[in-house]
């Protein structure tokens, strides 16, 4: 459905009916005193006052249809509809000549059009007043019927000076004296002429201000232009972004009927492009000097105060304050609160605010993109409730033998829920005719507490837990392409057979691949757990590779290992060897830094520049080190452009150099020609065009983003493996359609390919279409290659049918899952659904061996940030919250992985705030690179502490839930 959004007096007045879904309170009050006028010597007025686009002009033909459909009224009143802006209206005489146009116009009378002609001629204005009013009610007793005057933006007619005093108690006079007379006007703000004393329209009107829709009107009209039916949680961020605002509320809604509340944030760029000519008229139509208080203040963006708007604009105080308080007057700007005797002002419309930081303030940008990517997270719909009330409303419908099993699934599904606040959600979103069966005993256990925890503890003795991870072991090695991570293992684990391994290291005919053993063997000599640091003269002699080089790739592998005292060791014997080569100080430098001993690796790292200063890879090494680890982001820049200055065709650096502007600069055109350079040198190399397609991501440019991961490839295998890497990518930004599109490419060229099959299951967990998701979990465990053994596709099949309610067989494919749990090669992601599905199934007995097994996994992939905040959450599901502080702020570190699970955050912090750690929790976030993402979360931490905050509406509103969400819990 197609709402006017700015031009409702165009609809149909049946049309007009059927959508107005909103501000129904006040159109009940306006025909109430229409009503109530009826047989009155003296009509009661009314104006309603309201900014632009508050829904004046809908509420005014709607009060219009409604005449002509309550025959009582119809039979009593004609309505005349005066024109939006009233721009011809120039003294009172003209006013009553512009009622008598509309009426002819709406009539489609040649009487009132032949009387209008007539008195275009009359130049007196006395009598031309007299004229046209006698005109207008000599047609109106012709009729039998008083009339109502329908008048918009009444205030331009005194603020603009249309009329002036004179005209204005012209008008007062007839409108109290005239009882066949009724006006009903509108304001975009309060004025002079209503509030002043000693002036025409003083308390002439019962005036009603149109406050912002109420979350439930913002819900009706979604409904209406979706339609389909939406919570009021998930309305919540349409609320804020719009202020409550009807006429934004339709552009948006009008968006988001075809699309997910998740690409709100990617297209809202393209969504107020698509409406730039109304949002840029707010600028245009004002006078200069209110233009430039005016923008000052979108560009703050904060409530601010006049002096804050006088510095920004070279202005002094009183000068700002007054023309504030034009602004006010035109309904421009608002008060957002007072403190004494400040006031704080901002934009009364909230998404031209948006629309000028994401068009005007590139810097600012950002701020507002991940505003209101929090509040798309933190309101994400839960299906749950959704699947609940369905159920419920089905369950009512059914006789008494048919419902038992839904009975029980309800039973399971509230039972079964951890979170005492999801419980409550749960419960209030069962249909409360559920209640009334005969049948109902297994329902009363949902709102019993004490039952529930029987349920729960009884659940727990029943399942035979204690599920053990089955460790592999490393078998002997048959040839010379044996596996050399393998072989590393295999030597720490049976030391006695060193002498046999450089036996068979000796035997091999490949010098490279010599080394590589050799490299391998020497790592058992710096593994803690071997008392002997002396290495082999075999090892140290190899001339294959030479020691030194031997000794710095070693170093590397055990860092990679998270083994960092023995790569220590390595590199420091490889600069005693030879210390004039800069290469184990280099390593050395990067070694100290993931151990956060920044001092010592940026010594390291300078000295390997002083020893070679020629030497691109040290200015890159280092450039990398002040990215990310000291974020001095300017010296950064200088030594990126060190590393491609010396080496100008070396592809890494040129790469490297080009994402650190595309993605800490922001300066995309000059990150553009630096990728450029790269292709130009390596046309087929694969890693360019990774990070140029990033690049294209940044700038919103999906779809040739896509496009660039199917042509840079020549061979098919190497498209799908791109393509199932790409869904990846947009599956992290959290562009589901991009990453699913992708998938079903893969699938559609390799139709066996069970990743995809995985993934694409994973994307329909996510956004809550579990049939689809539980049937491409399916088809991926037929096709994996470890069969039904396979860790990961089990646990998620486990998860989707606890989404169901179905436990007891998602208890089934955990166990599954579990037997087949090889800690020593697990991977994150097998790690993360196992926990998630502890948690859902409620096995807390887990939380221990879970704790076991992160430490395991992490350790066997360091720096891996997923780790972490899984880990925090075991760890305060353990009741361990100084360790689990450390884990989500070690988590919190890498800003662009953190950006992607603000709601997974957020329900961290809220957890953390009620367990009474709030202030350490808001210590945390402040000294986060993740902060500039969070701003909504550490707003809500602050006002939850009782801290003066100063923040964006946008921001405010979304922390005030989240401190109501804090304070639930009972």
């Amino acid at each position: 459905m197609r709402l006017k959004k700015h031009n409702p007096a165009l609809l149909p007045p049946a049309e007009l009916i059927k959508q107005f879904v909103a501000r129904k309170n006040d159109l009940d009050i306006l025909i109430k005193i229409i009503q109530e006028n009826i047989g009155r010597k003296a009509n009661q007025h009314i104006m309603f006052i309201g900014s632009r686009g508050m829904g004046k002009t809908t509420l005014i033909m709607r009060a219009v249809a409604q005449l002509h459909n309550i025959k009582t009224l119809n039979d009593y009143w004609l309505p005349v509809v005066m024109a939006e802006e009233s721009y011809v209206v120039g003294n009172a005489g003209e006013f009553w000549l512009e009622a008598i146009l509309r009426l002819a116009e709406r009539l489609e009378s040649y009487e009132l059009d032949n009387i209008h002609n007539k008195l275009l001629d009359e130049s007196d204005n006395k009598i031309l007043y007299e004229k046209a009013l006698g005109a207008l009610l000599d047609f109106a007793d012709k009729h039998k019927k008083r009339l109502i005057v329908f008048v918009e933006n009444f205030n331009m007619l005194f603020n603009d000076k249309q009329l002036n005093e004179k005209d204005g108690w012209l008008l007062r006079e007839t409108l109290i004296n005239e009882p066949r007379i009724m006006m009903v006007a509108t304001a975009t703000s309060r004025f002079d002429q209503i509030e002043n004393i000693n002036l025409a329209m003083f308390e002439l009107f019962a005036v009603r201000e149109l406050s912002p829709l109420s979350l439930n009107d913002c819900k009706n009209i979604w409904n209406l232009i979706t339609n389909s039916k939406v919570s009021e949680r998930r309305i919540r961020p349409i609320e804020i972004l719009t202020g409550g605002n009807p006429r934004l509320l339709v552009i948006l809604s009008s968006f988001a009927a075809n699309n997910s509340f998740k690409m709100l944030i990617e297209d809202l760029e393209s969504l107020i492009d698509d409406h730039t000519d109304y949002l840029k008229s707010n600028t245009e139509s004002l006078p200069p000097l209110e233009r430039k208080v005016f923008v000052s203040l979108a560009d703050i963006w904060e409530p601010a105060t006049a002096k804050d708007i006088g510095k920004s604009t070279r202005l002094n105080v009183n000068s700002a304050s007054n023309q504030l308080i034009r602004l006010v007057k035109r309904g421009a700007v608002v008060v957002q609160r007072v403190e004494g005797k400040k006031k704080y002002y901002q934009l009364a419309e909230r998404l031209y605010n948006i629309y000028h930081q994401m068009r005007r303030r590139g810097g600012q940008s950002g701020r507002v993109k991940t505003a209101v990517k929090f509040m798309i997270n933190y309101y994400e719909d839960d299906k749950l409730c959704h699947m609940v009330n369905s159920i419920s409303k089905e369950c009512v419908k059914l006789t008494k033998g048919e419902r038992r099993d839904h009975l029980e699934a309800l039973d399971n599904l509230i039972d079964g829920c951890n979170d005492p606040e999801m419980k409550k959600r749960l419960i209030s979103s069962l249909e409360p005719e559920i209640f009334n069966c005969h049948d109902k005993s297994p329902g009363l256990r949902l709102l019993r507490k004490e039952t529930c925890d029987e349920q729960s503890n009884s659940t727990k003795q029943k399942v035979g837990y204690g599920a053990t991870p089955i460790k592999g072991e490393f078998g002997y090695y048959q040839n010379e392409d044996s596996n050399l991570t393998q072989l590393a293992g295999f030597i720490k684990r049976k030391p006695g057979i060193i002498e046999k391994a450089l036996r068979e290291i000796n035997n091999c005919s490949n010098s490279k691949l010599k080394n590589n053993y050799l490299t391998k063997l020497a790592e058992f000599y710096f593994n803690k757990d071997n008392e002997n640091k002396q290495m082999p003269d075999q090892i140290k002699e190899d001339d294959s590779g030479g020691i030194y080089d031997n000794l710095v790739k070693l170093g590397a592998e055990f860092e990679e290992n998270g083994q960092f005292d023995e790569a220590k060791q390595a590199l420091e014997e490889a600069t005693t060897i030879d210390p004039a080569v800069g290469d184990a100080w280099s390593s050395l430098g990067r070694n100290f830094a993931k151990q956060k001993q920044l001092k010592k690796a940026e010594t390291h790292y300078t000295k390997a520049i002083d020893l070679d200063p020629d030497n691109a890879r040290y200015y890159y090494a280092y450039a990398i080190f002040l990215t990310t680890a000291k974020t001095e982001y300017d010296k950064a820049g200088e030594y990126f452009q060190k590393s491609v200055n010396l080496e100008p065709q070396n592809v890494n650096n040129l790469v490297a150099y080009a994402v650190f502007l595309t993605y800490i600069r922001k300066e995309y055109v000059k990150a553009e020609e630096y990728f450029k350079k790269a292709i130009d040198l390596a046309p087929h190399n694969t890693y360019i065009y990774s990070g140029y397609c990033l690049w294209h991501i940044y700038q919103m440019k999906y779809d040739l983003a896509q496009e660039m991961c199917k042509d840079m490839f020549p061979s098919r295998s190497e498209i799908y493996n791109c393509e199932s890497f790409w869904g990846r990518i947009f599956y992290l930004l959290g562009r589901f359609d991009y990453a699913m599109q992708l998938y079903e490419n893969v699938l559609t060229n390799a139709p066996n390919n069970w990743y995809s099959y995985n993934s694409i299951g994973c994307l329909y967990l996510i956004t809550g279409s579990l049939e689809k998701a539980k049937t491409s979990f399916s088809k991926a465990l037929d096709l994996s290659p470890a069969g039904d053994k396979d860790t990961l596709i089990n646990a998620n099949i486990g998860l989707v049918l606890g989404k169901f309610g179905q436990f007891e067989e998602a208890l089934q494919y955990f166990n599954k899952a579990m037997a087949n749990f090889s800690i020593d090669n697990a991977k994150w992601d097998e790690v993360d659904a196992i926990v998630r599905l502890c948690r859902q199934l409620n096995l807390s007995d887990y939380y221990l061996k879970a704790e076991k097994w992160i430490n395991l996994a992490r350790e066997a992939s360091p720096g891996h940030s997923g780790y972490a905040h899984t880990h925090a959450v075991i760890l305060a599901e353990l009741g361990n919250w100084d360790k689990a502080l450390e884990a989500i702020e070690e988590f919190l570190e890498n800003d662009k992985f953190a950006s992607h699970f603000v709601g997974d955050i957020t329900a961290f912090f809220i957890h953390a705030t009620r367990a009474g750690h709030a202030g350490k929790s808001l210590e945390l976030l402040n000294n986060s690179p993740s902060s500039q993402h969070l701003e909504p979360l550490i707003v809500a931490l602050q006002k939850h502490l009782g801290q003066q905050t100063n923040a964006p509406l946008e921001v405010y509103e979304v922390a005030k839930d989240i401190v109501a969400e804090i304070n639930k819990e009972s």
